[in-house]
C-alpha cells in the first residue's frame, strides 16, 4: 500500500542541502527541543519576490546562522543564513494560532469553496460534502482518543498538541494531486493522503468520489461507513488512518519533528495503528490487533529473509526509500513492533520514550542506532531467531 516513507517535506521550501533526506546533520548545529518559548521571534524572508514576516519560535540556531524556526500555525523552517533576511526577537509572548485563527489563514491560501470545520482536536479544511467532512472528523476524533487510550495503559502519557492539528479535504483526486504538487514539489504518486512534516498538515480527499465506489447521495456517516467498510475500500481508509497517526505522534511528544527517529520505528509504529475500525463510533476497539495483510507480507517473505534483515531495517532507513524493498520493510516493522509491544513492552516504551527525547536535526551512524537498539533488547542474533519464532505462530 505504501511503497515509500509516507511522511513528506515540502521540497520546495527547503533548501537543497536538506532534499536527499528528511533528517539530516547540521555542522554547529545546538540542541534545543520543541517546547514553546517565552517570548516570540520574527523570521523575516523573501519568497518569490515578497518579503513577509513570520512569527513563531527559533527551535534551533546554529554558529554560523542556520536556522531551525517554527511558526505560531505549526509549519517548520529550516534555513541556512543566507536563505532568509532577518532574525529578531520580540518582547511579545509566544502564542500559537488557536483553531479559528488557522483555519482561517488556511482558507486564505486555497481556491474558493472551502469551509471550516473545528472538532475537538482538529481543524478540517474542506470543499467536499459537509457530510464527509464530519465523518472524517469523525473517524480522526475517535483515532486521536483511541490512541490516547492505548499508550496510557502502557505508561505512556501523550501531551496535548500545542499547535491544532490540521486537516485538508479535497474534493477530487485531480485537486487533491494538484495541492500535492504544490505543496511538495512533486503529486503524491498513489498515495491517497499525505502527512507534510514541514507544514504539519495531512492533506487527503474525498474516497467516496472514487469511480469504482461511488454513491450519488451519501446523507449520512452510516453510509459513509458502509461504503468504505468495503474491502475495495479498507486500503484507502488505512492509509488515512496512517497518516494521521504520524501527525498525532508528532504532535503529542511520542517523536519529535526532524529528529532521527528510525523509520522502522516511524512507519512500523503507523502501520501498527493504521487498520480503521468504522464499526465503532466511540472508539478504536482493534488496536493492536494482527495486521493480517502485513503479516501476510512478512511470511511470503521469509524464505528470501536475508540473514542480516534486522540489522538492516534498524541501522538505517534506506529499505524504506527503495521502492523495490519498500513494501517488504513495511510489513517487518510493523512484525517488529508487534513483537516487542507483546514480548518487550516495558523496555519497548523505555526504548519509546528515548527516541522521544532526540533533539531535532541531529542523526546517529548506523552502528550508534544498533547499540541503542541492543541495550535495551539485547543482541540481534538472539533477538531476531525469538523474533522469527513469534511470528511464525501468529494465528
Amino acid at each position: 500500500m505504501m511503497e515509500q516513507s509516507s511522511i513528506r517535506t515540502s521540497a520546495k521550501h527547503m533548501p537543497s542541502t536538506f532534499l536527499s533526506c528528511i533528517i539530516v546533520l547540521v555542522t554547529g548545529m545546538l540542541s534545543a527541543g520543541l517546547a514553546p518559548h517565552i517570548f516570540a521571534d520574527e523570521l523575516v524572508l523573501t519568497r518569490d519576490g515578497v518579503q513577509k514576516t513570520v512569527v513563531g519560535e527559533t527551535v534551533v540556531e546554529a554558529q554560523d546562522g542556520g536556522i531551525m524556526f517554527r511558526g505560531t500555525n505549526g509549519r517548520v523552517w529550516v534555513l541556512q543564513k543566507d536563505e532568509y533576511d532577518q532574525l529578531v526577537a520580540t518582547d511579545q509572548p509566544f502564542q500559537p494560532l488557536d483553531k479559528q485563527s488557522i483555519g482561517k489563514e488556511i482558507i486564505a491560501e486555497l481556491p474558493h469553496g472551502f469551509e471550516v470545520l473545528l472538532t475537538n482536536n482538529y481543524v478540517l479544511v474542506y470543499n467536499t460534502s459537509q457530510t464527509y467532512a464530519k465523518w472524517v472528523g469523525g473517524l480522526y476524533e475517535r483515532l486521536y482518543s483511541g490512541f490516547e487510550n492505548f499508550w496510557k495503559t502502557k505508561g505512556i502519557q501523550l501531551k496535548p498538541p500545542d499547535v491544532p492539528l490540521c486537516v485538508l479535504l479535497f474534493d477530487s483526486k485531480e485537486n487533491y494531486n494538484r495541492y500535492a504538487q504544490q505543496d511538495l514539489g512533486q503529486g503524491p504518486g498513489t498515495m491517497v493522503a499525505y502527512y507534510n512534516l514541514v507544514t504539519n498538515r495531512v492533506a487527503t480527499y474525498d474516497l467516496t468520489g472514487l469511480q469504482t465506489t461511488r454513491l450519488r447521495d451519501l446523507r449520512s456517516s452510516d453510509q459513509i461507513n458502509a461504503l468504505l467498510a468495503q474491502p475495495a475500500s479498507e486500503a484507502l481508509v488505512a492509509t488515512m488512518v496512517h497518516e494521521a497517526v504520524h501527525q498525532i505522534m508528532f504532535n503529542r511528544g511520542m517523536q519529535q519533528r526532524f529528529a532521527d527517529t528510525p523509520l522502522w520505528v516511524n512507519e512500523g509504529m503507523a502501520v501498527y495503528f493504521e487498520t480503521p475500525d468504522l464499526a465503532n463510533r466511540s472508539g478504536w476497539r482493534s488496536m493492536g490487533k494482527i495486521n493480517y495483510s502485513r503479516l501476510a507480507r512478512f511470511r511470503s517473505n521469509l524464505a528470501r529473509r536475508p540473514e542480516n534483515s534486522l540489522n538492516t531495517l534498524l541501522a538505517d532507513d534506506t529499505r524504506f526509500r527503495d521502492s523495490a524493498q519498500a513494501l517488504d520493510a513495511y510489513a517487518e516493522a510493523w512484525a517488529l513492533n508487534f513483537y516487542l509491544l507483546k514480548q518487550h513492552q516495558k523496555k519497548f516504551v523505555e526504548y519509546l520514550n528515548e527516541l522521544a527525547g532526540k533533539k531535532p536535526l541531529r542523526t546517529d551512524t548506523p552502528q550508534e542506532r544498533i547499540e541503542l537498539f541492543e541495550s535495551y533488547f539485547g543482541e540481534l542474533d538472539k533477538l531476531d531467531k525469538k523474533f522469527l519464532d513469534f511470528v511464525v505462530k501468529l494465528k
